[in-house]
Order: structure tokens, then sequence, then C-alpha cells
């Protein structure tokens, strides 16, 4: 039947009940998949940034999974929490950093000074403070010659670029002994196209020297050698433009200036 104005039984049009664009249902929903998809791409992110990163954060969910283990409150887990307690205070020898790291005023002790993180790697390591760094030792010049190139930023002699030149560069005579600067274990042995033939000497403690270029290498990986023993001959294997030894000191990783070193200041 049609619709007729002021008919009295007339049907009506249903009445629309209004609706609104801006429900907060929808934000909130919309606000959180957006988060969740913002979470998503910056933990992507940080995984694939670098090898070190994962290696990092494997680590860490690694100690935490231990340390959780160690301190939860279950019956069932109480053999395996002593087990673990004692390999890592008796058989890694850990018990001094563990008693170090959970004693009661270790916060006082943060607040104090920053300090406690050397003395902490000195226990994990087994460092005794009171016996002298190799870097304090007095080193000894590898070879007998002229120091043509020193420590820092220079032109390159092959590419002519400048870069960072990483230790010093001593000019001698093919064949010329190369000695080493301090007592130590032959760390490794190897061969490189930018080093060619190259011998690392660790010191302890997180020492180490290098030596570079050389035409014939005398001792092999694992070999104890003494500060002045004979370690290879000079030479320009690798990217050299004329005979030399490149020496290098490292302390924790980081390449340090040889002639700032006790023995070799001066020279």
């Amino acid at each position: 039947m049609d619709y007729m104005p002021g008919a009295p039984n007339a049907s009506r049009r249903p009445r629309l009940t209004p609706s609104y664009a801006t429900s907060a249902g929808p934000r909130l929903r919309t606000r959180r998949s957006r988060q969740g998809r913002l979470i998503v791409r910056v933990a992507a992110a940080v995984w694939e940034s670098s090898w070190l990163v994962r290696q990092a954060l494997v680590a860490l969910a690694l100690f935490l999974a231990v340390f959780g283990m160690l301190r939860a409150p279950l019956p069932a887990l109480a053999g395996l929490q002593s087990s673990v307690h004692y390999y890592l205070t008796t058989d890694f020898d850990f018990r001094g950093a563990t008693q170090y790291v959970t004693s009661a005023n270790l916060k006082e002790k943060l607040v104090a000074g920053w300090s406690i993180f050397p003395e902490l790697w000195d226990r994990l390591t087994g460092r005794d403070p009171s016996q002298p760094s190799p870097a304090d030792a007095s080193f000894l010049l590898p070879v007998t010659g002229t120091i043509a190139s020193t420590y820092g930023y220079r032109p390159d002699p092959v590419t002519g670029e400048v870069s960072f030149h990483t230790g010093i560069d001593i000019m001698a005579a093919e064949g010329t002994p190369i000695v080493a600067a301090l007592d130590g274990i032959v760390l490794s042995v190897e061969e490189s196209a930018t080093y060619g033939k190259v011998i690392q000497i660790d010191h302890g403690q997180g020492v180490i020297t290098l030596y570079a270029h050389a035409k014939e290498i005398t001792a092999k990986t694992g070999d104890p050698v003494k500060q002045g023993d004979p370690i290879g001959t000079v030479g320009k294997t690798g990217n050299a433009t004329a005979p030399h030894c490149h020496f290098e000191i490292i302390i924790s990783g980081q390449p340090a200036d040889p002639l700032t070193m006790k023995g070799l200041a001066g020279l």
C-alpha cells in the first residue's frame, strides 16, 4: 500500500539509527594492530641488523632462562638447580664472581662507582690484579731497522687514499729476522691478501702483537716464545711496496700506538 500523508493506518518509513564513523572500538582495534605491526617491524629490524646483535639477544635470553630456572621456587627443579649452581661456582671457577654479583651490597657498590666492572671482569677471567699487565711491560722492537710509517692517519702507500694505520712499519732488508716483542704463545699463523704472511702472539690479559708482510714465518701456532726469539723474516708479501714489517699492539681488541708503549716510546 502506498504511503499517504495523514492516513491513520498508513505504514511509516523505519527510523534509522544514526551511525558514527568515529566509534571508539574500531579506533582502538586499529591502534592496537598498528602498534603490533610496528613492534614486529622494529623487532625484525633489530634481529636482522647484525650477527653480533643476534648473538647478544640469544645470549641474553639464555642468561635470563638460566637465572629464572635457578630462582624458580619449584621442588621439581631442585636437583637441576643444585647441579647448575655447582658447575657454575665450582667446575667453571665462577664462585667468586657469582658471590660478588649476588652480594647484598651490590647496589651500594654500583652507586659508589663503575670500578665494580673491571673487578668483576678480573674475577671472571681469573686475572690477578696484583700481577702487572703485559701492556705495562717493556716491549722490544721486533726488527732492527728504520720506522718509516707511524700509527694514525696517513696516505696509503699502495692506493694513495688517506686511511688509518693501526701499527708501525719498520723498513729493513728482506730476510732480516723478526723477533717476539714480549713473552707469549703464538696465537695464529696465516696469510692474507692485505697482510701477506702474518703471525700473532698472545701475551695474556688481552694483549696481542701482530707482525705482517713476512717473507717466511718460522714459529707455529701454539709455540711458546720468549722476548727476542726469532719468529720469521722480513718480506714484502701482501700489499707492500718494499720489504718491511708491519707491527701492531692490540689491547682488549683495540689497536694501540706501539710508540707509546714502555720500551718503544721515543724511538
